[in-house]
């Protein structure tokens, strides 16, 4: 027993130490501005954006056929995914795993009842501060009786994971991205009058009370994204899996806020929690669009072990995932807090 409990005590340590000095080395390479491809986007039209986009995306998919080891292992690869209706690198689990930073809003922060969204005090602040005098401190509330005339039911959505995991089959009801931009512009000029509305937005920021934030792509969020307001039988949404939070099926789940409470429609890109821990600034998942392009081989190193354990072990390693993941926030918000670091830094 003294054997067994040593060689535990070891492998917590080493694993704790491996974890600490992967948060240093993220931190690190998660540092800066956003990524040069990311700057020459945003300063373009939208015209012109897509035609660089197309560039982008054309040295993108050079370079990760340059990366692949043999044809043989990517068709492999590959063939695993298209068995399943999975995108390349992803695994199917057999349930809706639920990841977080282990930090969870109280109830006074974000509306709770038996486990589920309270609706009837569930409400969505939109500020419009862009740093000019017309949109100083403005902002509107959104609440569910706003919504619910919007909803939709979206049956058989795919959430893929980052992490490498893909559940199929879920089902929502939710207000189309499309038809929520407009009922916020609509309302946005009706209390505040039409300057507080930038129609040139290119990001979507995202927060929640408990500091977790995420910027998405304006291109990438109207791309079949809808705010899922109640699932697939109309019952409140559970609070384990995020409560009321947007969906976007051609992006990596992290760019779902969890609890989301404040939105924010940016002309500039900022980064959130991940995307300073060096992960994609868009996350698409058919571009396989993980991680930052200067942390690729290291962040691709750290989870090609859930990958292993995730084949071995199935979804039973799910609990696994969860605590060393909530052990990289704390450690990574510990180091942020001393050394005083923002997103943007």
């Amino acid at each position: 027993m003294k054997t067994a409990a040593k060689v535990a005590a070891a492998w917590a340590g080493s694993s704790l130490a491996i974890i600490a000095g992967a948060a240093v080395v993220l931190l690190y390479l998660g540092a800066g501005g956003p990524d040069a491809d990311d700057e020459a986007i945003l300063d373009l039209s939208a015209e012109d954006a897509k035609k660089v986009q197309a560039l982008v995306d054309k040295k993108l998919r050079l370079r990760e056929r340059a990366r692949e080891k043999t044809p043989e292992q990517e068709a492999r690869k590959q063939q695993r995914a298209n068995d399943l209706g999975l995108p390349a690198g992803q695994l199917l689990a057999r349930k809706w795993i639920v990841l977080d930073l282990g930090y969870r809003p109280t109830q006074v922060q974000y509306p709770e009842i038996a486990g589920a969204v309270d609706e009837a005090r569930w409400s969505l602040k939109i500020a419009f501060d862009h740093g000019d005098e017309n949109t100083k401190s403005k902002s509107l509330t959104l609440t569910l009786a706003d919504l619910r005339p919007l909803a939709q039911t979206f049956g058989d959505v795919t959430w893929n994971c980052v992490t490498g995991w893909s559940t199929k089959g879920l089902c929502f009801k939710g207000v189309p991205m499309q038809e929520l931009v407009e009922f916020i512009r609509e309302k946005a000029t009706q209390e505040h009058g039409s300057k507080v509305w930038h129609e040139d937005w290119r990001w979507l920021f995202q927060s929640s009370p408990e500091g977790y934030t995420v910027p998405a792509y304006r291109e990438d969020v109207m791309d079949g994204g809808f705010l899922a307001i109640a699932d697939g039988n109309g019952d409140p949404l559970s609070i384990e899996h995020g409560g009321i939070r947007f969906v976007f099926p051609t992006l990596y789940g992290w760019k779902s806020c969890k609890w989301v409470s404040e939105l924010a429609f940016l002309p500039k890109y900022r980064k959130g929690w991940w995307e300073r821990v060096a992960c994609h600034s868009r996350g698409r998942v058919a571009f396989d669009e993980r991680w930052a392009k200067d942390a690729g081989a290291f962040w691709t190193l750290l989870s090609s072990c859930n990958m292993f354990y995730l084949r071995v072990f199935g979804d039973t390693f799910a609990p696994v995932m969860q605590i060393s993941g909530q052990i990289l926030a704390r450690i990574v918000d510990f180091l942020k807090a001393s050394l005083r670091l923002h997103n943007d830094q």
